[in-house]
């Protein structure tokens, strides 16, 4: 029979995700990127909570969230072996449901959100904004969509997502590589809302300039964790599948002999966020050679780029 007891709200976990590590782990964690000892630690939080507060559960949900809790008693060895933790830990956790004192079944990452703002607040945040007052928008999520490791297992770079709730009313675009971002313009703490975390300066910088620096030679496989991340929408991607394949070519093939129109996601409207805030220049995403205009160029340019992934 589960026990019925009163439910434990989310701001609880914020509250207590603020206190400092528990000695038993600080040494453990030690060896890991700050970042990665910190959601840890919301996570091992989230455990100790569920503990306290008695929250009943049925047989699979229990067995799932105790084999949670084994793996977070893990000490691993580096970021990647954590980071590894981390997502084997979040998968079971996601699967477990509890019951409130009200008779309600929620599921755990909803009584407790496991991509929140804290993190935000602790390490985008203060690296971002000089004036605290700008530090006062409301914040929705913050994800970190991709970890990029050295060859010895050490955490070298991030790629996260975050929103805010208060966009500006105005859109724009940006054109970096082959993906192409565009939404409303107000997306905090960085454009766009994408930024990298670097691991040897524990600072986030925004996905724009995180992609100048990759240009330059840093942040090796960015470009390929955009697209493995779906970061925007890839250019020449018609049917809006996510991948770019000869469909893509051939679909732009009949709009261009007009037997189909083109599909409306192939217009993004705005302005280039690289030029200025004025004026709404449209850009094609079937116009992959950047030329200005659609034509057989874009397949051509499509098909060679199809040839050369195959070599």
């Amino acid at each position: 029979m589960k026990k019925q007891i009163k439910p434990i709200t989310a701001v609880l976990l914020l509250l207590a995700l603020t206190c400092a590590i528990p000695h038993a782990f600080a040494a453990q964690d030690s060896a890991v990127n700050p970042l990665i000892a910190q959601r840890l630690t919301a996570l091992r939080t989230v455990c100790d909570a569920v503990r306290k507060e008695h929250l009943a559960m049925d047989g699979k949900s229990l067995a799932a969230f105790e084999q949670a809790e084994a793996v977070l008693n893990e000490t691993p060895g580096t970021d990647k072996a954590a980071v590894a933790v981390i997502r084997t830990a979040q998968a079971l956790l996601c699967t477990v449901e509890v019951t409130s004192a009200y008779g309600l079944t929620e599921t755990l990452d909803n009584l407790y959100p496991f991509d929140n703002t804290l993190f935000c607040d602790r390490f985008a945040y203060p690296y971002t904004y000089e004036n605290e007052s700008e530090r006062d928008a409301d914040r929705e999520t913050y994800t970190e969509l991709y970890y990029h490791f050295r060859d010895d297992g050490t955490l070298d770079w991030v790629l996260t997502h975050t929103t805010d709730s208060n966009p500006q009313p105005w859109e724009c675009y940006i054109v970096l590589g082959s993906r192409v971002l565009h939404r409303q313009s107000g997306d905090l703490p960085f454009a766009f809302g994408y930024s990298v975390y670097d691991a040897v300066t524990e600072r986030f910088t925004s996905l724009i300039s995180a992609y100048e620096t990759y240009e330059r030679g840093g942040y090796p496989g960015l470009e390929e964790a955009m697209d493995a991340c779906h970061v925007g929408d890839r250019r020449g991607d018609l049917d809006g599948d996510g991948r770019l394949t000869i469909k893509d070519a051939t679909q732009l093939q009949r709009c261009l002999a007009e037997l189909e129109a083109f599909p409306s996601r192939d217009r993004v409207e705005g302005f280039d966020y690289r030029i200025d805030y004025t004026g709404n220049r449209p850009l094609y995403l079937s116009d992959v050679n950047r030329n200005g205009v659609r034509d057989i160029g874009d397949v051509t340019a499509i098909q060679r780029t199809l040839a050369e992934w195959e070599i």
